[in-house]
């Protein structure tokens, strides 16, 4: 009999001892959620080490106030704000008139991540690809004067903006013929043809000239009656300042310097 309650008390210590065991080894398993900053999670792990063993009670119940103070403290923290962000690396582009060269803007920075490109203008083609860059191309400039336009990327929150700027096409202007000539009788009419991709006008004109432009930009020109040889210069210039074509008027007062020998007696007829 007495054999008997040694084994018992033997039983009953080793079992208490393994029970114990596994209570430390929740307890445990707490401390390592705290360290993983998982503090509701080591607030589950503390209350079952408490309820397995109630002499962990007390640190029990001291980490799992530890753990709801640093929960209630992220809880009352203010939540960071987003903050936006575009940042484009070019500012601007140079195009010639008549460029096929393709630039590309480089978006550096977006917050959010997605962004949109459009233009002031439809001469500038835009096109979109994944790795953060924005291809640019220009329609060729027909006309003689620079022109301006701007490029916009924008994320819903900021927007940048690159200038673009592309050359004219070079100016000219021409006329012909560089001389008219009249007889002195007057009410001829001559027409000169003007030559130009820019707008142009007369600038000058003797007063016994008559000119006028006509709907397909040649000049019409006529003179007066004289009795006497006279010329003067019909000035045409572009209205940019860049060209003046002087030509030459003509107004004979025999007409013999302009006609054969047959003319010529018919001219000494009408004289006498």
């Amino acid at each position: 009999m007495k054999h008997i309650k040694y084994i018992i008390f033997f039983i009953l210590i080793f079992t208490n001892t393994e029970i114990w065991a596994q209570c430390v080894a929740i307890y445990d398993a707490g401390i390592q959620s705290m360290q993983k900053h998982k503090y509701n999670e080591a607030i589950q792990y503390f209350r079952s080490a408490m309820a397995c063993d109630k002499s962990m009670e007390s640190q029990c119940n001291t980490k799992i106030k530890e753990c709801q103070r640093i929960l209630n403290k992220k809880a009352n923290q203010v939540e960071e704000k987003f903050i936006p962000e575009l940042a484009i690396r070019e500012k601007s582009f140079h195009f010639a008139h008549n460029d096929e060269k393709i630039e590309y803007i480089h978006v550096e920075k977006s917050s959010p991540i997605t962004y949109h490109a459009s233009s002031t203008t439809p001469w500038i083609t835009l096109q979109e690809y994944h790795n953060n860059t924005i291809s640019v191309k220009c329609d060729k400039n027909t006309g003689i004067s620079e022109r301006n336009a701007v490029i916009y990327i924008g994320n819903g929150h900021l927007i940048d903006s690159i200038d673009v700027k592309q050359d004219g096409t070079p100016e000219y202007l021409d006329a012909t013929p560089k001389e008219l000539m009249f007889f002195k009788k007057g009410g001829e009419m001559q027409t000169i043809t003007v030559n130009g991709n820019g707008e142009w006008e007369i600038a000058s004109k003797p007063d016994w000239i008559e000119a006028h432009i006509t709907q397909d930009g040649k000049i019409i020109v006529s003179a007066s009656q004289t009795k006497s040889k006279r010329h003067g210069i019909i000035t045409i210039k572009s209205k940019s300042n860049k060209f003046y074509i002087p030509l030459q008027v003509i107004q004979e007062s025999k007409l013999n310097k302009l006609f054969n020998k047959e003319g010529k007696e018919k001219e000494e007829e009408e004289e006498e």
